[in-house]
Order: structure tokens, then sequence, then C-alpha cells
């Protein structure tokens, strides 16, 4: 391998490790976000059940679905991709809020 290829192939690796480091700021980031996310769904949850709210309010969360994927979709991102995230998400909401509720009927506050 000549050396100007040699060159080539570790500024090449060098810009790989780069986007690989960048790709694991953004990871921390979301980590960060979807924390933050699961923290205010704990708080919903207490609000609800010291309120006799439902947990689950289908109209709720297919507002946040849908305004979801159209911010995906202006920042060219796949629609399939986001309703799938925003499922997972909104089902876990779910469960936390229904075990929040439940604890919270059993400690009969």
């Amino acid at each position: 391998m000549t050396s100007h290829l040699k060159s080539r192939k570790y500024r090449n690796m060098d810009e790989l490790e780069n986007y690989r480091q960048q790709i694991n700021a953004l990871d921390r980031q979301l980590i960060d976000l979807f924390a933050k996310r699961f923290d205010i769904v704990r708080a919903v949850g207490r609000l609800k059940a010291e309120n006799g709210i439902a947990v689950v309010q289908s109209t709720r969360a297919a507002e946040v679905t849908e305004r979801a994927v159209q911010m995906g979709i202006e920042k060219n991102v796949d629609e399939a991709f986001i309703r799938k995230l925003y499922k997972e998400m909104i089902d876990l909401a779910h469960v936390m809020e229904h075990q929040i509720v439940e604890d919270h009927e059993q400690s009969g506050r």
C-alpha cells in the first residue's frame, strides 16, 4: 500500500472515530432526556393518583404521537421509527403510572 493510501486510510479512520464520538455524546444526551421525561411521567402519575384521574387517555397519547411524527417528518426522521419509539415510551409511561396509582391506592392515601 502506498503512503498516500495509508495516509488516506488513517484520515478516514480518524473521521470515523470522530463520528462515533459524536454519536456517543448524543446517546448520553438522549439518555438524560429520557430520564427527565420519565421523571415527569412519575410526577404525572402521582398527580393522577391523588386526583382520581384515569391513567390512560387515548386522545392524549394519539396527540403526543402525531405531534412527534410531524416534528420527525420536518427533520427527515423515519415516520415508522417515530411511531415505534413513541408507542414504547407511552406504553412504559402507562405502566409506570398504573404502578403509581396502585401504590397510592394500597397506601390508603
